[in-house]
């Protein structure tokens, strides 16, 4: 039932209603001391006591304030719940058009789950310079990684991220790093017996450089710059 005011005024009248039709007859009438009376009007001023039991199983009206009790009990808490519905949304109306954008957009921490570990490897431990093809170097780390995920519990996914250095164009090392991501999760997945874990891939190129790399200036040499941009040039696996 939608909680209204409306509706809570009804289930306080047939509660009313209820103690009414259970506790009134036209011979008799209950009173604090637990006796049925008979009205002095109908009993030329003679009160007839008539003994009634006393248990509240054996008592249909008793049995009916019992329920309408209860009945109460439940119409308080929905006028409670009313009441904060009413704050609940006045709170909302007086928001800002971005304070309710910023809660809708932003989801719940427990949505992403925790990570159980991560492991960043270098490019050119993995891959020749400007190359996709594992070294036996790459193959190695990463069979050392796959072993210890095996020895994990729980594991419900792996990332595999790839990042390129800014040397080349932006669509070049774009596609160089997610070849490169495809690459390390196609290897893990079926070379290590890991198929039964979900794995994600993305390459995100150029567009998030190591804070060790920030003093490689062009001024050096080429193979100088290649080096000292190593750092950018790897690959991020995390598990799930």
């Amino acid at each position: 039932m939608k909680i209204t005011t409306k509706n809570i005024t009804l289930l306080a009248t047939i509660a009313g209603v209820f103690t009414l039709a259970s506790c009134t007859n036209n011979s008799a009438l209950i009173v604090p001391d637990g006796a049925k009376r008979v009205p002095i009007n109908q009993a030329e001023n003679q009160v007839k006591v008539i003994p009634t039991i006393s248990t509240t199983s054996n008592n249909p009206c008793m049995q009916m304030q019992a329920e309408v009790a209860t009945m109460q009990a439940k119409i308080a808490q929905l006028e409670a719940q009313l009441i904060q519905n009413k704050l609940e949304q006045s709170r909302l109306q007086n928001m800002s058009k971005s304070e309710v954008a910023s809660v809708i957009a932003t989801p719940p921490e427990s949505i992403k789950p925790p990570e159980l570990t991560e492991a960043t490897l270098l490019a050119s431990t993995l891959f020749a310079f400007n190359q996709t093809t594992l070294l036996d170097t790459g193959k190695a780390a990463l069979k050392n990684f796959a072993t210890s995920v095996t020895s994990m519990n729980n594991v419900k996914a792996i990332s595999v991220v790839g990042y390129a250095d800014r040397l080349g164009s932006e669509a070049y090392n774009h596609a160089l790093s997610t070849k490169r991501a495809d690459v390390v999760r196609a290897y893990l997945q079926f070379e290590n017996n890991l198929s039964y874990i979900q794995f994600t891939t993305l390459g995100k190129g150029s567009l998030v450089s190591s804070a060790t790399t920030q003093g490689c200036g062009n001024r050096l040499g080429r193979q100088a710059l290649i080096d000292c941009l190593s750092p950018d040039r790897r690959v991020e696996i995390n598990v799930y």
